[in-house]
């Protein structure tokens, strides 16, 4: 079959696998056949090509449909010790967000994307624990030792609550949970910033799919960091963060009962 039609199918099924490859070993592009006497055409396709390339707007679709492993994430949930279970710490995540009236299948997405379930995780930064907190963040929250499963989940949800209980209740809860998503992985200044430009930019600040996250990609540019408060963001970083909790958290939805 063809390798995306694979790419597509592996993330869902266990009896499928690749053997070997036609091209033994020379990657081959992807054509368009077209008629001989229609060059307006070819010339349209080979700049929609050269333009998409390497896009975000690219990434994030391979990302979502291929990469973003929906089906390994329902697999790992039906193969795990109890079945339905999303993580090891399905309890831990239960019992803290319930005391801050979260989710705990968002606060479980969000724990698999800082850290893949892995308590010992440390990042470049310093960095640590399944929601992956600074150690100056955790010592605000007045948590020491976040490689412990209970205190990191705990400081984790603490804080996505603060970041909660900073945005205005005015706007809907799907809307500031994803605003508390970027805020956490982007800081409370650049969302603020985001918001700013998405109004001056005739988007709606208090949405975050298709406004606020638009403009938070503009600010990786020097016309729009140069005038935002809190300056740069790495605005990509931030909004594939947002999204693909979003679509896990989605799934976990359908795989686990509240």
């Amino acid at each position: 079959m063809d390798s995306l039609v694979l790419e597509a199918e592996l993330p869902h099924r266990d009896d499928v696998e690749a053997a070997f490859s036609l091209s033994a070993g020379q990657p081959q592009p992807i054509a368009f056949a077209l008629r001989p006497a229609n060059p307006r055409l070819q010339e349209f396709l080979d700049g929609l090509v050269s333009q998409l390339v390497g896009s975000l707007e690219l990434n994030d679709a391979r990302d979502r449909y291929f990469r973003e492993s929906r089906g390994l994430d329902r697999s790992k949930a039906r193969s795990a010790p109890g079945g339905g279970r999303l993580s090891p710490f399905d309890e831990i995540l239960k019992r803290h967000s319930k005391r801050y009236g979260l989710d705990w299948r968002l606060m479980a997405a969000q724990a698999y994307q800082e850290s893949l379930f892995n308590p010992d995780a440390q990042s470049w930064a310093g960095a640590k624990g399944l929601f992956q907190l600074l150690p100056s963040t955790s010592l605000e929250l007045a948590f020491e030792d976040l490689t412990d499963p209970d205190s990191g989940i705990h400081a984790g949800v603490r804080y996505m609550h603060q970041i909660l209980e900073r945005l205005e209740r005015r706007v809907a809860l799907k809307h500031r949970l994803r605003f508390a998503l970027a805020a956490y992985n982007a800081g409370f200044g650049h969302l603020q910033d985001a918001r700013r430009l998405a109004s001056e930019e005739g988007l709606d600040p208090d949405k975050w799919f298709g406004h606020t996250e638009k403009a938070t990609l503009l600010l990786s540019q020097p016309r729009y960091y140069q005038r935002a408060r809190h300056g740069y963001v790495r605005g990509s970083e931030t909004v594939r963060y947002v999204s693909e909790i979003q679509n896990r958290y989605d799934h976990y939805v359908t795989l686990v009962p509240f």
